[in-house]
């Protein structure tokens, strides 16, 4: 287990691993600097949600007949529109403070990636970590990089201080997988070779149902495939999508090896995969996708690749990378909002879960988690893990249930550990990390800065927050407010969930 998850039980609803304390010297001048027009917020204080006894038992004044009409007051911003759902309910009690509409099913935008994270933690754990590989054929000189579903797989090493808020493990790049690949090759005498790149752990479509056509032109997400690196981005500074992730992948992995030597020829070909190129009909039937390559989470869960062992192809994996642990890909999710992520994530749990690594496994193994946690999915309707699908419809019970899971599922209880609290560690900090960092900063939202912990959710027409929150009592409060009708401005509409949600901490 590793060393975050050793964090006191009491911590957890707050999970300070992303704690101001550790970001602050960096962040401060840039977060807390005063804008124009507006009171300067205070300081963040070094210990976020500040923790309770560890029985969860607060002695707390009931819930104040003002709470409903302050929310129904913040809620009822015009820029939210007239179709605004909400709860809110304590996460120890269950009891349900506030309710508007709770049961009506809205678009989630990326809220939705909650749920995911959900998911793929109930899939692999959060220690398992993603494998990408390569092989030599027996007595050729044919070599293949086979895509082990890692999305966080990148060119070259970034320094740390250029890393997110909250990223704590450096992602695999190819560049070390070719220095791999290029020593191996030497010690067996080779120094030409072919180049062939395998995607097939994924299957089906790799647009989902209900994005925009103009979603990868813009660079708003990535055709999902097995093989990718910087996030399917035609380079790492770029936001510039490749219609075909994998094969620029691989031809990148070839120009490396060329640069260290071995001579590699100009053709670099898809292998494994010959019905499922990119522009595959969305409506043609999945195939049943194999488990990942993956390095287990735990004793006596076996491993299915990454190891330097003959095939039964005849193929011997020479070189290995391993992404960082589903910890660190749920929490980095969750900051940044990381779209791609997400749907490698929903894809590697629909493999897992359901059989198939597609857009369609990823929604069954989502539903069946879900329902077999006994959570509301009645209504529920999900065609992607990121929350980009137009199609996507959920309600704040499923929302709330799913975070109160989240905030009761400590590492450890008794002889149990649970493995939910990536979540509750990934979700943003107000005021202070990924999708947060530049809100709360209005005179109503300061007390909420540094203590709301929520993810955001954000398409045209679609306003969503959905978290935790410790109130001035000591109660861990759950909360979701969604508006899928919203006509804005998007900020003003954000800053009216935003006063919602510092309502529920100051009450």
């Amino acid at each position: 287990m590793r060393t975050r998850s050793l964090v006191s039980a009491a911590l957890i609803p707050a999970l300070v691993s992303v704690c101001a304390s550790s970001v602050m010297p960096t962040a401060q001048a840039s977060l807390l600097a005063p804008k124009t027009a507006v009171v300067a917020p205070p300081v963040v204080p070094a210990q976020v949600l500040t923790p309770s006894n560890d029985s969860g038992a607060v002695s707390a004044p009931p819930i104040p007949a003002a709470f409903a009409a302050e929310l129904n007051s913040a809620l009822g911003a015009s820029a939210l529109g007239q179709d605004v759902t909400g709860q809110v309910t304590d996460s120890v009690t269950g009891e349900v403070l506030y309710s508007k509409a709770s049961n009506r099913p809205q678009r989630p935008a990326s809220t939705l990636k909650i749920l995911t994270a959900i998911t793929i933690l109930k899939a692999f754990g959060p220690d398992t970590r993603l494998s990408t590989t390569v092989s030599l054929e027996s007595g050729t000189d044919r070599l293949v990089i086979h895509g082990g579903g890692d999305s966080t797989l990148a060119r070259v090493q970034s320094p740390a201080a250029a890393w997110p808020a909250g990223q704590s493990a450096r992602p695999a790049t190819l560049s070390s997988l070719a220095i791999q690949t290029a020593n191996a090759l030497r010690k067996v005498g080779i120094v030409s070779a072919q180049l062939g790149f395998d995607d097939s752990l994924f299957v089906g479509s790799p647009l989902a149902p209900g994005w925009k056509s103009s979603f990868v032109a813009a660079g708003v997400v990535s055709p999902v495939m097995a093989l990718s690196v910087d996030g399917g981005r035609i380079s790492a500074s770029s936001n510039a999508r490749s219609q075909d992730p994998a094969k620029a992948a691989a031809e990148y992995f070839a120009g490396r090896l060329r640069e260290l030597g071995i001579r590699v020829a100009p053709a670099v070909t898809r292998v494994g995969k010959p019905s499922d190129s990119p522009g595959v009909d969305p409506n043609q039937a999945v195939a049943s996708s194999p488990v990942p390559n993956v390095t287990p989470s735990s004793p006596g869960q076996s491993s299915t690749g990454g190891s330097a062992s003959p095939s039964s192809k005849g193929e011997l994996t020479i070189a290995s990378v391993e992404s960082p642990p589903v910890t660190d890909l749920v929490e980095r999710m969750l900051t940044r909002s990381d779209d791609d992520l997400a749907e490698a994530l929903g894809h590697l749990a629909g493999g897992r879960l359901a059989g198939s690594a597609s857009f369609e496994g990823g929604v069954r193994a989502t539903k069946d988690t879900l329902e077999q946690m006994g959570m509301p999915v009645s209504g529920m309707q999900l065609a992607d893990a990121s929350g980009l699908s137009s199609l996507n419809e959920i309600d704040s019970q499923t929302f709330t249930h799913a975070l109160a899971a989240v905030v009761a599922n400590k590492p450890f209880t008794g002889s149990s550990v649970g493995v939910l609290w990536p979540v509750a560690s990934g979700l943003p900090i107000a005021g202070l990390t990924g999708t947060l960092s530049d809100r709360y900063d209005a005179p109503k939202h300061l007390r909420g800065r540094g203590v709301v912990r929520a993810k955001t959710g954000t398409l045209t027409g679609v306003i969503g927050l959905a978290g935790i929150v410790r109130d001035t009592h000591g109660r861990v409060l759950i909360f979701d407010f969604d508006a899928d009708k919203a006509p804005g401005p998007t900020e003003v509409a954000r800053a009216a969930v935003d006063h919602a949600a510092s309502i529920v901490a100051a009450h």
